[in-house]
């Protein structure tokens, strides 16, 4: 490693978190923790004194888990660069070794309170810390000798305990990332058939879990950048220490990349999908960019993976996204354009860290954050944990308050949903998308449409529901916390956000109500957000528009049926409503089902108009679907 690089780097203040890396080097040295970081996957924000290894304080068994992956010696390495005061450093040495005593050297505690995933990870924080020590003369050969014994111990315990299910899981790329950086870093410790079980089995991780658009397939922006930042730990290293690697995981990594600015909306916040935080992650992207391609985008960079590998020469360059990623192997949909975002998912479940949201709309219009997922709490199993994960949560529709995705506990669920297909049109400043979804029984169809008008700040949503009988559907539209919700009438709303307000209109027919839904930004942060729900009885067929944006008002449209004068239409057939802004119009017309009684051809305004999904304005008509 090369810590000249990383202590300039220090001293140019090119990390975030500069004075959080300090201030919690000082709890350290006293045994106190808070385990706050951005990328620490399950957060605590108190303080708590460490008295025992085996006992949480909190209560969660998280805690301790977040103890013994050691990823607070990052800090204490920090704070020696900056300050060149070796204390810092003997309390690295103090960590590891009190570890290996109370959970090695304790044979009650050795491998029974061991967990892979910590394992894997603890290794990682290893690498760099023994690196360090050794090159400032910090360990004995006697204690070179029991790092070795006990690293090897470490790696031979993952291979014993690795099960084929890590091939498809975070859990086992955070193991055998941690055994490959610290074997990179640290030369000629682990056993070189160690890490050739280790090497074939990343690879085949990486091959697997990452789609070829580069989304991993746990459908939580968090866990992909787990993996994605566990792997680029890797890539460095092995770039630093010039050892080769299978040229494929540059590949998947760039992939990753490419997939990961989408899943970063554009304030630099995760998006928050499944069991994820909204946490800041540009300055893990600006540090992947500079790896993969050696290229400087001038912004904060992340301590870790820059510890590993820097390319300090970068040319400097700026970078603004606009654009898509259509992501049709995982049903995830983005679109992104100055300080616009949208995000549509109708895909898979994933893992048990993915949420029952089929239909999900996450929006973002100028820099206001208005939709969201309002995130997972706890992972420990409990009323709120499954009420987060289900669709009462979401921007779904439920029917008779039930959604086809139910949780059983806190990872497993009662029933599960089929995404039957998506379509994706872009044309003329329209955005299109058509998610189609089953229950398991087969009974229950859904077509969600969601047109984004991205030139009129505009977000256009057409819920059809197939169901049989008598039933209510309820729409659910969870909002941030910056934005206040104003019930204008039965069927209008105003969102005053930070920046600008916006309004909401559905059908005439509907009833709009206001209530209280859990948030949670960070894994142990709970607090309160707004949601609208939005309310229709109907028998067999549910048909109702939302819109959200700039639009200055939305009405229903009377349609009619060639030859078919006077006789009322059902919705399932075709449906219309009218946007307005100012003197400019703009008719959504839906035709769901396909006409087999009379003329297939209906009118609007006298307009004459056939297709799925068509948008009418002053310069014609456009068939979206």
């Amino acid at each position: 490693m090369n810590w000249q690089i990383v202590e300039k780097l220090i001293n140019s203040r090119s990390f975030t978190y500069h004075d959080d890396y300090l201030d919690n080097s000082e709890l350290l040295m006293k045994n106190e923790f808070v385990f706050q970081h951005v990328y620490n996957m399950e957060p605590s924000p108190e303080k708590y004194q460490l008295t025992d290894w085996q006992v949480s304080p909190n209560g969660d068994p998280e805690w301790l888990f977040v103890l013994k992956r050691q990823e607070y010696l990052q800090d204490l390495i920090y704070s020696y660069l900056e300050t060149r005061n070796v204390k810092y450093l003997e309390k690295v040495k103090y960590y590891i070794f009190n570890w290996i005593e109370n959970n090695y050297d304790n044979l009650d505690a050795k491998y029974t309170t061991w967990r892979t995933i910590d394992t894997g990870i603890r290794l990682l924080n290893w690498a760099s810390a023994v690196d360090i020590l050794k090159k400032n003369h910090l360990l004995s050969g006697v204690e070179l000798q029991t790092l070795k014994a006990v690293v090897n111990d470490q790696v031979q315990y993952l291979k014993d305990n690795y099960i084929d299910k890590y091939d498809l899981s975070n859990w086992g790329v955070l193991i055998t990332t941690g055994v490959l950086t610290f074997d990179a870093v640290n030369r000629n410790v682990v056993k070189p058939e160690l890490i050739d079980w280790t090497m074939q089995r990343f690879v085949t991780e990486m091959q697997v879990q990452v789609d070829d658009e580069g989304m991993h397939w746990e459908q939580s922006p968090l866990y992909f950048i787990e993996v994605f930042r566990s792997a680029l730990c890797v890539f460095g290293s092995y770039k630093e220490a010039r050892l080769n690697l299978d040229g494929q995981i540059e590949q998947i990594l760039s992939r990753m990349l490419n997939a990961f600015e989408y899943q970063m909306l554009p304030d630099g916040k995760l998006l928050q999908q499944g069991d994820t935080d909204a946490v800041p992650t540009r300055d893990l992207f600006n540090s992947a960019w500079n790896m993969l391609h050696e290229e400087d985008l001038n912004g904060k960079i992340d301590f870790l993976t820059s510890m590993f590998y820097y390319h300090q020469d970068a040319e400097v360059k700026e970078r603004h996204v606009e654009g898509r990623l259509d992501a049709f192997v995982s049903g995830n949909f983005f679109n992104k354009k100055n300080n616009d975002y949208l995000h549509v998912f109708n895909g898979n479940l994933g893992s048990g860290h993915g949420h029952a949201s089929n239909g999900q709309i996450d929006l973002m219009l100028n820099g206001d954050q208005l939709l969201i997922d309002p995130g997972r709490y706890t992972y420990v199993d409990s009323e709120i944990r499954r009420s987060l994960k289900s669709g009462v949560s979401h921007n779904v529709v439920l029917v008779d308050g039930q959604y086809p995705i139910v949780p059983k506990d806190s990872w497993k669920f009662k029933s599960v949903a089929i995404p039957v297909g998506n379509e994706v049109k872009h044309v003329d400043g329209m955005d299109a998308y058509k998610l189609i979804t089953l229950n398991s029984d087969g009974d229950l169809y859904r077509t969600r449409y969601v047109t984004w008008l991205a030139e009129r700040s505009t977000l256009v949503v057409i819920d059809v529901v197939r169901n049989g009988g008598k039933h209510i559907a309820s729409s659910n539209w969870v909002f941030d916390q910056k934005v206040n919700v104003d019930i204008k009438s039965a069927h209008e709303a105003v969102l005053n956000a930070a920046h600008d307000k916006y309004q909401l209109f559905t059908s005439e027919e509907s009833a709009i109500g206001v209530y209280q839904q859990d948030y949670s930004p960070r894994y142990n942060e709970k607090s309160i957000t707004s949601k609208i729900k939005i309310e229709q009885p109907f028998e067999d067929y549910y048909v109702n528009f939302t819109v959200i944006g700039k639009a200055d008002d939305v009405q229903h449209l009377n349609i009619t049926q060639a030859g078919s004068e006077g006789v009322v239409v059902a919705p399932e057939n075709a449906y219309a409503f009218r946007l307005s802004y100012g003197a400019e119009k703009l008719d959504f017309v839906l035709q769901h089902l396909n006409t087999f009684t009379g003329h297939k051809l209906y009118y609007v305004d006298g307009v004459p108009t056939y297709g799925e999904l068509s948008v009418i304005s002053k310069t014609g008509a456009r068939r979206l679907f």
